[in-house]
């Protein structure tokens, strides 16, 4: 590969990936993880047969590859991020190696062996958006791709909501088999709790949530000019999380929103806020029942059985963490008879001790921190929304961890990886251009 022309500093760096190359693969990369129903595998890819999790690996193998082929060239992305990933992936390889030495019980081994292709499948992921994203044509295409996902998701639990059918489960592909057999859609309070094309009505919610603030950013360019056609992506978007009956959905939904507020200028938060309203109006207009099944999720939350298995679930989460407490006890490895533990956070630290959860706290943090300081650091209004967006989606992703086993699941931890990487990708961007006073954002 050749080194990229321009600065001195833009010299010293060179694309690990071909450029044009990378915005293919994350886009395939999203088809696989998103768009092909959880219950379909490749029955030779054995625990791991989703093809999503392959693809990342495929993207690991690409960038170390090209790595090694430009070892004498500084990698394009942002430094602090891609010392975050490798952080956390050699605390993850620390966990699995000092407890396979150990001796894992055989129905563990399999299980940590699937959790960590997973993990560095992610991790492929991430690489390969921070290094091999290196314009801002490239950046605003994936970001509407992701956007588009999420619209494509919405609309299909919006579909399934309506006429109670899955639909998904007619759907076969070739060379593919049903995992497991796809249960009806759940319901709560007489409505349908959906999940597209997820395993999960809370993965599902973690997709949308993360989606919705990089809608916002990928419509704000032409906001002012659109300003009506330009609120749909996200209004559907919020409409599928409001419908979806859930406590967890509807934290992600005012995460996300909360956090891709300071991006946007007052005129755009002022229309932000009465398209809000409107959705909640026609929501309340159209499905009878629906505002005060909401209302009932918060004001009865401490009554809610699953609140109550996630607060009893603590205790003996944090003694069987204390058991292994600096490495813990591998990834994949915290069977569901072992204990019935919906969180996340807790599950990191038991797997992964507290190396692998300070770790993963760290890189999250950092991603976030990074995102937001596009706000001080440049003056490109695109590039501002679209960093607080990322940042927002971390940010609404992360925090349904805390109600669901997320990394069990292929959605959640691929659009946290894949974010992670584009905000290091911004970074190095927003580091070439020159210094400039705080701008205002336009809408």
């Amino acid at each position: 590969m050749t080194a990229v022309g321009g600065t001195d500093n833009q010299r010293r760096s060179v694309p690990l990936v071909p450029r044009g190359d990378a915005v293919d693969f994350l886009t395939i990369y999203l088809v696989f993880v998103c768009a092909i129903p959880s219950f379909l595998v490749i029955p030779a890819l054995g625990s791991f047969g989703r093809l999503s999790t392959v693809w990342g690996l495929v993207g690991l193998l690409w960038w170390l590859f090209q790595r090694l082929q430009a070892a004498d060239r500084r990698p394009s992305g942002s430094h602090a991020i891609r010392i975050g990933v490798a952080v956390f992936g050699a605390a993850v390889l620390l966990s699995y190696g000092v407890n396979v030495l150990q001796g894992l019980p055989p129905d563990e081994t399999s299980v940590a062996d699937a959790g960590l292709l997973r993990l560095c499948s992610w991790l492929g992921v991430a690489l390969v958006g921070l290094d091999g994203i290196q314009t801002r044509d490239q950046l605003r295409t994936l970001v509407r791709r992701i956007a588009i996902v999420g619209v494509a998701m919405a609309v299909l639990g919006l579909v399934q909501f309506m006429t109670g059918e899955t639909w998904v489960d007619r759907l076969s592909l070739p060379g593919f088999q049903v995992s497991r057999d796809l249960a009806s859609l759940q319901s709560r309070a007489g409505f349908h709790l959906v999940a597209g094309t997820a395993a999960h009505p809370l993965e599902y919610a973690a997709v949308l949530s993360a989606a919705l603030p990089i809608s916002i950013a990928a419509v704000l360019p032409r906001f002012t000019r659109w300003p009506v056609t330009s609120l749909v992506p996200p209004a559907v978007i919020g409409t599928a999380l409001m419908l979806s009956v859930s406590r967890s959905a509807l934290v992600g939904l005012a995460v996300g929103l909360l956090l891709i507020v300071p991006s946007l200028t007052p005129r755009a938060r002022v229309v932000a806020g009465v398209a809000g309203v409107g959705v909640a109006m026609a929501v309340a207009l159209t499905v009878p029942g629906m505002i005060g099944t909401i209302r009932g999720l918060f004001l009865g939350a401490l009554e809610d059985p699953s609140t109550q298995s996630r607060s009893d679930g603590l205790t003996p989460a944090l003694e069987i963490a204390s058991r292994d407490p600096w490495v813990g006890r591998g990834i994949g490895t915290f069977l569901p008879g072992n204990l019935i533990l919906d969180n996340q956070l807790l599950l990191t630290l038991i797997e992964l001790g507290l190396v692998g959860s300070i770790a993963l706290a760290a890189v999250v943090f950092l991603a976030m921190g990074t995102g937001f300081r596009t706000l001080m650091r440049s003056d490109d209004p695109e590039m501002r929304s679209t960093g607080t967006a990322l940042a927002a989606a971390i940010g609404a992703n992360v925090t349904l961890l805390a109600f669901f086993d997320a990394f069990s699941f292929f959605m959640p931890g691929g659009l946290l990886f894949l974010c992670i990487g584009l905000v290091g990708a911004l970074d190095a961007m927003v580091g070439q251009e020159a210094p400039a006073s705080r701008l205002p954002a336009v809408a």
